[in-house]
Protein backbone atom coordinates (compact mmCIF):
# COMPACT_ATOMS: atom_id res chain seq x y z
CA UNK A 1 0.00 0.00 0.00
CA UNK A 2 3.00 2.31 0.83
CA UNK A 3 4.61 1.62 -2.32
CA UNK A 4 1.52 2.53 -4.31
CA UNK A 5 1.63 5.88 -2.75
CA UNK A 6 4.79 6.43 -3.46
CA UNK A 7 4.23 5.73 -6.42
CA UNK A 8 1.48 7.58 -7.24
CA UNK A 9 2.99 10.97 -5.42
CA UNK A 10 5.75 10.53 -8.04
CA UNK A 11 3.53 10.08 -11.13
CA UNK A 12 1.70 12.73 -10.18
CA UNK A 13 5.27 15.03 -9.80
CA UNK A 14 6.34 13.64 -13.15
CA UNK A 15 2.84 15.16 -14.37
CA UNK A 16 3.65 18.15 -12.69
CA UNK A 17 7.39 18.51 -14.15
CA UNK A 18 5.69 17.74 -17.66
CA UNK A 19 2.91 20.25 -17.08
CA UNK A 20 5.60 22.87 -15.97
CA UNK A 21 7.79 21.90 -18.60
CA UNK A 22 4.94 22.39 -21.32
CA UNK A 23 4.00 25.81 -19.78
CA UNK A 24 7.80 27.27 -20.15
CA UNK A 25 7.90 25.26 -23.61
CA UNK A 26 4.44 27.38 -24.85
CA UNK A 27 5.98 30.63 -23.16
CA UNK A 28 9.31 29.98 -25.45
CA UNK A 29 6.97 29.29 -28.20
CA UNK A 30 5.16 32.43 -28.05
CA UNK A 31 8.68 34.71 -27.57
CA UNK A 32 9.61 33.69 -30.83
CA UNK A 33 6.50 34.27 -32.44
CA UNK A 34 6.81 37.74 -30.99
CA UNK A 35 9.79 38.28 -32.74
CA UNK A 36 9.23 36.15 -35.90
CA UNK A 37 6.99 39.04 -36.41
CA UNK A 38 9.33 42.01 -35.60
CA UNK A 39 11.06 40.66 -38.34
CA UNK A 40 8.51 40.55 -40.59
CA UNK A 41 7.35 44.20 -39.70
CA UNK A 42 10.24 44.90 -40.83
CA UNK A 43 10.55 43.35 -43.97
CA UNK A 44 6.91 44.94 -44.30
CA UNK A 45 9.27 48.51 -44.22
CA UNK A 46 11.69 47.48 -46.14
CA UNK A 47 8.61 46.96 -48.67
CA UNK A 48 7.26 50.58 -48.37
CA UNK A 49 10.68 51.59 -48.99
CA UNK A 50 10.84 49.80 -52.75
CA UNK A 51 8.15 52.38 -53.92
CA UNK A 52 9.82 54.86 -52.60
CA UNK A 53 13.21 53.72 -54.83
CA UNK A 54 9.89 53.40 -57.79
CA UNK A 55 8.75 57.14 -56.62
CA UNK A 56 12.50 58.44 -57.54
CA UNK A 57 12.72 56.58 -60.78
CA UNK A 58 9.38 57.91 -61.51
CA UNK A 59 11.02 61.58 -60.59
CA UNK A 60 13.81 60.41 -62.92
CA UNK A 61 11.20 59.85 -65.55
CA UNK A 62 9.90 63.56 -65.04
CA UNK A 63 12.74 64.51 -65.71
CA UNK A 64 13.48 63.71 -69.05
CA UNK A 65 10.35 65.72 -70.56
CA UNK A 66 12.02 68.87 -68.57
CA UNK A 67 14.93 68.09 -70.57
CA UNK A 68 13.12 67.86 -73.74
CA UNK A 69 11.52 72.06 -73.12
CA UNK A 70 15.17 73.06 -72.58
CA UNK A 71 16.04 72.14 -76.03
CA UNK A 72 12.37 73.48 -77.15
CA UNK A 73 13.63 77.02 -75.16
CA UNK A 74 16.90 76.19 -77.37
CA UNK A 75 15.11 76.16 -80.76
CA UNK A 76 12.99 78.93 -79.86
CA UNK A 77 16.19 80.94 -79.51
CA UNK A 78 17.27 80.70 -82.93
CA UNK A 79 14.59 82.83 -84.22
CA UNK A 80 15.75 85.25 -81.65
CA UNK A 81 19.58 84.98 -83.35
CA UNK A 82 17.87 85.50 -86.79
CA UNK A 83 16.42 88.76 -85.87
CA UNK A 84 19.32 90.16 -84.27
CA UNK A 85 20.78 89.77 -88.23
CA UNK A 86 17.84 91.73 -89.12
CA UNK A 87 18.45 94.99 -86.78
CA UNK A 88 22.20 94.88 -88.28
CA UNK A 89 21.31 95.07 -91.72
CA UNK A 90 18.55 97.81 -90.71
CA UNK A 91 21.30 99.95 -89.21
CA UNK A 92 23.23 99.73 -92.75
CA UNK A 93 21.27 103.21 -93.79
CA UNK A 94 22.13 104.89 -90.59
CA UNK A 95 25.73 104.60 -91.23
CA UNK A 96 25.82 106.00 -94.50
CA UNK A 97 23.46 108.61 -93.27
CA UNK A 98 25.80 109.65 -90.46
CA UNK A 99 28.69 109.84 -92.60
CA UNK A 100 29.80 112.89 -94.26
CA UNK A 101 28.28 112.33 -97.49
CA UNK A 102 24.37 112.97 -98.19
CA UNK A 103 22.57 111.08 -100.54
CA UNK A 104 21.62 113.28 -103.60
CA UNK A 105 18.50 115.20 -102.86
CA UNK A 106 18.59 118.53 -104.99
CA UNK A 107 16.13 118.95 -107.59
CA UNK A 108 15.82 121.84 -110.36
CA UNK A 109 12.18 123.81 -111.00
CA UNK A 110 12.85 126.55 -113.82
CA UNK A 111 10.94 129.81 -113.08
CA UNK A 112 8.39 131.15 -115.36
CA UNK A 113 8.63 134.82 -116.33
CA UNK A 114 11.86 136.71 -117.57
CA UNK A 115 14.86 135.53 -117.61
CA UNK A 116 17.06 136.87 -115.28
CA UNK A 117 19.82 136.64 -112.21
CA UNK A 118 18.63 135.73 -109.06
CA UNK A 119 21.17 136.91 -106.45
CA UNK A 120 19.52 136.49 -103.29
CA UNK A 121 16.94 133.65 -101.86
CA UNK A 122 14.93 133.85 -98.23
CA UNK A 123 12.63 131.32 -96.78
CA UNK A 124 10.25 132.36 -93.87
CA UNK A 125 9.73 128.37 -93.17
CA UNK A 126 9.15 125.65 -95.36
CA UNK A 127 6.40 127.16 -97.55
CA UNK A 128 7.00 130.51 -98.39
CA UNK A 129 9.73 132.06 -99.86
CA UNK A 130 11.08 134.82 -101.53
CA UNK A 131 13.55 135.46 -104.45
CA UNK A 132 15.04 138.98 -106.22
CA UNK A 133 17.50 139.62 -108.77
CA UNK A 134 18.34 141.16 -111.63
CA UNK A 135 15.93 144.00 -113.15
CA UNK A 136 13.91 144.78 -109.71
CA UNK A 137 12.04 141.04 -110.01
CA UNK A 138 10.52 139.36 -107.24
CA UNK A 139 9.06 135.82 -106.89
CA UNK A 140 7.12 134.63 -103.98
CA UNK A 141 6.22 131.13 -103.34
CA UNK A 142 3.84 129.67 -100.49
CA UNK A 143 4.61 126.29 -101.60
CA UNK A 144 8.00 125.78 -100.50
CA UNK A 145 9.02 126.33 -103.80
CA UNK A 146 7.21 124.06 -105.95
CA UNK A 147 5.60 127.09 -108.00
CA UNK A 148 6.17 131.07 -108.26
CA UNK A 149 4.52 133.84 -109.13
CA UNK A 150 6.55 137.08 -110.27
CA UNK A 151 6.32 140.43 -110.42
CA UNK A 152 8.07 143.51 -111.41
CA UNK A 153 8.65 146.97 -109.85
CA UNK A 154 8.75 149.36 -111.21
CA UNK A 155 11.27 151.46 -109.24
CA UNK A 156 14.55 153.72 -109.78
CA UNK A 157 16.42 150.19 -108.83
CA UNK A 158 17.90 148.34 -111.66
CA UNK A 159 18.71 145.39 -109.76
CA UNK A 160 17.48 143.75 -106.19
CA UNK A 161 20.54 142.67 -104.04
CA UNK A 162 19.15 141.15 -101.14
CA UNK A 163 15.74 140.66 -99.78
CA UNK A 164 14.97 139.29 -96.17
CA UNK A 165 11.31 138.61 -93.65
CA UNK A 166 11.13 140.78 -91.07
CA UNK A 167 10.21 138.44 -87.88
CA UNK A 168 6.78 137.64 -89.72
CA UNK A 169 5.64 135.80 -93.01
CA UNK A 170 3.66 138.85 -94.12
CA UNK A 171 6.50 141.69 -93.37
CA UNK A 172 9.31 141.67 -96.21
CA UNK A 173 13.00 144.32 -96.87
CA UNK A 174 14.68 144.34 -100.36
CA UNK A 175 17.80 146.45 -100.99
CA UNK A 176 19.49 147.06 -104.40
CA UNK A 177 21.59 148.96 -106.88
CA UNK A 178 20.25 152.42 -105.11
CA UNK A 179 20.15 153.57 -101.82
CA UNK A 180 16.51 153.06 -101.81
CA UNK A 181 14.33 150.62 -99.14
CA UNK A 182 11.40 148.53 -100.36
CA UNK A 183 8.97 147.25 -97.71
CA UNK A 184 5.83 144.66 -98.16
CA UNK A 185 3.82 143.97 -95.18
CA UNK A 186 0.95 142.00 -97.06
CA UNK A 187 3.38 139.32 -98.02
CA UNK A 188 4.52 140.21 -101.01
CA UNK A 189 1.12 141.46 -102.59
CA UNK A 190 2.67 145.41 -102.63
CA UNK A 191 5.29 147.36 -102.07
CA UNK A 192 6.46 150.73 -100.70
CA UNK A 193 9.66 152.57 -101.11
CA UNK A 194 11.33 153.92 -98.26
CA UNK A 195 14.41 156.19 -98.18
CA UNK A 196 17.73 155.43 -96.48
CA UNK A 197 20.22 157.25 -94.80
CA UNK A 198 22.75 156.41 -97.58
CA UNK A 199 23.50 157.32 -101.24
CA UNK A 200 25.37 153.96 -101.77
CA UNK A 201 24.38 150.66 -103.81
CA UNK A 202 23.35 148.34 -101.02
CA UNK A 203 23.90 144.86 -100.93
CA UNK A 204 22.81 142.96 -98.28
CA UNK A 205 19.92 143.06 -95.53
CA UNK A 206 19.39 140.67 -92.52
CA UNK A 207 16.39 141.07 -89.31
CA UNK A 208 17.86 141.02 -86.20
CA UNK A 209 14.98 140.99 -83.21
CA UNK A 210 11.97 143.53 -82.55
CA UNK A 211 11.87 145.76 -85.54
CA UNK A 212 15.90 145.86 -86.26
CA UNK A 213 16.87 145.91 -89.29
CA UNK A 214 20.65 146.29 -90.74
CA UNK A 215 21.25 147.04 -94.01
CA UNK A 216 25.38 146.31 -95.80
CA UNK A 217 26.71 148.19 -98.91
CA UNK A 218 29.79 150.05 -101.15
CA UNK A 219 31.79 152.03 -98.85
CA UNK A 220 31.71 150.34 -96.07
CA UNK A 221 27.87 151.23 -95.82
CA UNK A 222 25.78 150.28 -92.95
CA UNK A 223 22.19 151.51 -92.21
CA UNK A 224 20.17 150.82 -89.53
CA UNK A 225 16.09 150.45 -88.92
CA UNK A 226 14.49 149.42 -85.62
CA UNK A 227 10.75 150.20 -86.57
CA UNK A 228 10.89 147.41 -89.56
CA UNK A 229 12.51 149.47 -91.99
CA UNK A 230 10.29 152.54 -92.01
CA UNK A 231 13.08 155.11 -90.75
CA UNK A 232 16.41 154.50 -91.30
CA UNK A 233 20.05 155.69 -89.42
CA UNK A 234 23.67 155.77 -90.85
CA UNK A 235 26.15 153.99 -88.78
CA UNK A 236 30.17 154.43 -88.73
CA UNK A 237 31.79 150.97 -89.81
CA UNK A 238 35.28 151.92 -89.54
CA UNK A 239 35.75 151.21 -92.90
CA UNK A 240 35.38 152.30 -96.44
CA UNK A 241 35.54 148.12 -97.76
CA UNK A 242 32.14 147.18 -99.68
CA UNK A 243 30.33 145.11 -97.67
CA UNK A 244 28.44 142.31 -99.42
CA UNK A 245 26.43 140.40 -96.73
CA UNK A 246 25.32 141.34 -92.50
CA UNK A 247 23.95 138.70 -90.33
CA UNK A 248 22.68 138.71 -87.01
CA UNK A 249 22.30 135.51 -84.19
CA UNK A 250 19.95 137.51 -81.88
CA UNK A 251 18.66 141.47 -81.56
CA UNK A 252 22.44 142.61 -80.36
CA UNK A 253 25.05 140.29 -81.80
CA UNK A 254 26.10 140.24 -85.67
CA UNK A 255 28.69 140.47 -88.10
CA UNK A 256 28.95 142.15 -91.58
CA UNK A 257 31.69 140.73 -94.17
CA UNK A 258 33.12 142.26 -97.36
CA UNK A 259 36.07 142.88 -99.71
CA UNK A 260 39.46 142.82 -98.68
CA UNK A 261 39.35 140.18 -95.54
CA UNK A 262 37.46 142.95 -93.79
CA UNK A 263 34.99 141.72 -90.96
CA UNK A 264 32.76 143.80 -89.01
CA UNK A 265 31.11 142.60 -85.59
CA UNK A 266 28.43 144.38 -83.30
CA UNK A 267 27.36 143.41 -79.58
CA UNK A 268 24.93 146.22 -78.96
CA UNK A 269 22.55 146.18 -81.86
CA UNK A 270 24.45 147.47 -84.95
CA UNK A 271 24.92 150.86 -83.19
CA UNK A 272 28.78 150.21 -82.83
CA UNK A 273 31.02 148.56 -85.05
CA UNK A 274 34.62 146.93 -84.21
CA UNK A 275 36.81 145.70 -87.02
CA UNK A 276 38.49 142.24 -87.07
CA UNK A 277 40.35 142.05 -90.46
CA UNK A 278 40.49 138.18 -90.69
CA UNK A 279 44.28 137.73 -92.92
CA UNK A 280 44.26 134.37 -95.05
CA UNK A 281 48.08 132.55 -95.00
CA UNK A 282 48.87 131.86 -98.25
CA UNK A 283 46.40 134.53 -99.83
CA UNK A 284 46.41 138.31 -100.33
CA UNK A 285 43.12 139.94 -100.65
CA UNK A 286 39.75 137.58 -100.49
CA UNK A 287 36.59 138.87 -100.57
CA UNK A 288 34.09 137.29 -98.16
CA UNK A 289 31.02 137.25 -100.09
CA UNK A 290 28.43 135.48 -97.45
CA UNK A 291 27.93 135.49 -93.90
CA UNK A 292 26.16 133.44 -91.72
CA UNK A 293 24.92 132.26 -88.16
CA UNK A 294 24.35 128.63 -86.99
CA UNK A 295 23.77 129.83 -83.18
CA UNK A 296 24.90 132.53 -80.95
CA UNK A 297 28.51 130.58 -80.92
CA UNK A 298 29.04 129.40 -84.49
CA UNK A 299 29.53 131.57 -87.01
CA UNK A 300 30.38 130.95 -90.67
CA UNK A 301 31.76 132.74 -93.72
CA UNK A 302 31.84 131.80 -97.61
CA UNK A 303 34.65 133.65 -99.25
CA UNK A 304 35.68 133.68 -103.39
CA UNK A 305 39.24 131.67 -102.79
CA UNK A 306 37.31 128.66 -101.77
CA UNK A 307 37.52 128.27 -98.37
CA UNK A 308 34.89 128.81 -95.28
CA UNK A 309 35.92 130.50 -92.36
CA UNK A 310 34.19 129.23 -89.19
CA UNK A 311 33.94 130.85 -85.81
CA UNK A 312 32.57 128.92 -82.21
CA UNK A 313 32.71 132.22 -80.48
CA UNK A 314 30.54 134.28 -82.16
CA UNK A 315 32.80 136.16 -84.34
CA UNK A 316 35.63 137.03 -82.32
CA UNK A 317 37.96 134.78 -83.98
CA UNK A 318 38.54 132.41 -87.00
CA UNK A 319 39.72 129.61 -88.54
CA UNK A 320 39.98 128.82 -92.07
CA UNK A 321 38.69 125.68 -93.88
CA UNK A 322 39.61 125.17 -97.48
CA UNK A 323 37.29 122.96 -99.20
CA UNK A 324 36.93 124.20 -103.39
CA UNK A 325 38.42 125.42 -105.77
CA UNK A 326 36.45 128.55 -107.49
CA UNK A 327 34.13 131.78 -105.79
CA UNK A 328 32.16 130.46 -102.47
CA UNK A 329 29.08 133.45 -103.15
CA UNK A 330 26.64 131.76 -100.29
CA UNK A 331 26.48 129.88 -96.74
CA UNK A 332 23.30 128.90 -94.54
CA UNK A 333 23.21 126.49 -91.32
CA UNK A 334 20.68 124.69 -90.58
CA UNK A 335 22.10 123.96 -87.00
CA UNK A 336 25.40 123.90 -85.64
CA UNK A 337 26.33 120.93 -87.24
CA UNK A 338 24.57 120.97 -90.67
CA UNK A 339 25.97 123.51 -93.24
CA UNK A 340 25.60 123.87 -97.49
CA UNK A 341 28.05 126.26 -99.01
CA UNK A 342 27.87 127.12 -102.63
CA UNK A 343 29.43 128.75 -105.48
CA UNK A 344 30.98 128.33 -109.02
CA UNK A 345 34.23 127.64 -110.35
CA UNK A 346 34.66 130.05 -114.31
CA UNK A 347 36.88 128.27 -116.79
CA UNK A 348 35.83 127.01 -120.50
CA UNK A 349 33.00 126.03 -118.80
CA UNK A 350 31.24 127.10 -115.68
CA UNK A 351 31.33 124.13 -113.18
CA UNK A 352 28.42 124.54 -110.05
CA UNK A 353 29.52 124.00 -106.32
CA UNK A 354 27.07 122.87 -103.83
CA UNK A 355 29.23 121.34 -100.39
CA UNK A 356 28.01 120.24 -97.16
CA UNK A 357 28.94 119.73 -93.70
CA UNK A 358 27.79 117.65 -90.69
CA UNK A 359 30.20 118.33 -88.11
CA UNK A 360 30.22 121.95 -88.10
CA UNK A 361 32.72 122.70 -90.86
CA UNK A 362 35.53 120.07 -90.15
CA UNK A 363 34.71 118.27 -93.18
CA UNK A 364 33.08 119.14 -96.41
CA UNK A 365 31.90 117.08 -99.20
CA UNK A 366 30.54 117.65 -102.44
CA UNK A 367 26.96 117.25 -102.76
CA UNK A 368 25.84 117.01 -106.81
CA UNK A 369 23.10 119.58 -107.42
CA UNK A 370 20.43 119.68 -109.96
CA UNK A 371 22.26 122.64 -112.14
CA UNK A 372 25.22 121.67 -112.94
CA UNK A 373 26.79 124.19 -115.10
CA UNK A 374 25.24 127.76 -112.83
CA UNK A 375 26.51 130.41 -111.26
CA UNK A 376 25.21 129.54 -107.61
CA UNK A 377 24.38 132.46 -105.79
CA UNK A 378 22.47 132.40 -102.62
CA UNK A 379 21.34 129.75 -100.74
CA UNK A 380 18.76 129.29 -97.32
CA UNK A 381 17.75 126.22 -95.01
CA UNK A 382 14.63 126.85 -92.43
CA UNK A 383 15.96 123.51 -91.50
CA UNK A 384 17.88 120.36 -92.19
CA UNK A 385 15.67 118.75 -94.23
CA UNK A 386 14.11 122.17 -96.48
CA UNK A 387 16.79 124.47 -98.41
CA UNK A 388 16.88 126.07 -101.29
CA UNK A 389 19.69 127.80 -104.32
CA UNK A 390 19.73 130.36 -106.55
CA UNK A 391 21.12 130.79 -110.15
CA UNK A 392 22.19 133.01 -113.06
CA UNK A 393 19.37 130.61 -115.20
CA UNK A 394 16.18 131.46 -113.83
CA UNK A 395 15.98 128.03 -112.26
CA UNK A 396 15.64 127.13 -108.46
CA UNK A 397 17.15 123.99 -106.57
CA UNK A 398 15.02 122.81 -103.98
CA UNK A 399 16.01 120.69 -101.08
CA UNK A 400 14.46 118.04 -99.83
CA UNK A 401 15.37 114.37 -97.91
Amino acid sequence: MKNKYVSLVALCGLISVLFVYGLITSGCGAATTTTSSTTTTESTTTTTETPTTTTEATTTTTETPTTTTEATTTTTETPTTTTEATTTTTETPTTTTTSTTRPLAWRAQTFTGPTFDYLSVKFFDSQKGVTVGNHNVIKLTEDGGNSWNWKELAVNSDNFNGVTFMGASEKLCIVGSTSEVYLSTDGGSSWSTKSSATTQELKAVCYGDLGLVIAVGMNGTIIRSVNYGNNWSSVTSGTTEALYSVAFADGNNGIAVGQNNIILKTVDAGQHWSITSEAISGYGSVRFNSVCFADSLHAFIATDAGFVLASLDGGTTWSSQPIASGNLTGISFANSNEGWVVGYLTGPTTISTIMTTINSGTDWTTQEGALTTSRLRSVHFVDNTHGWVVSDVSSVEVYSH
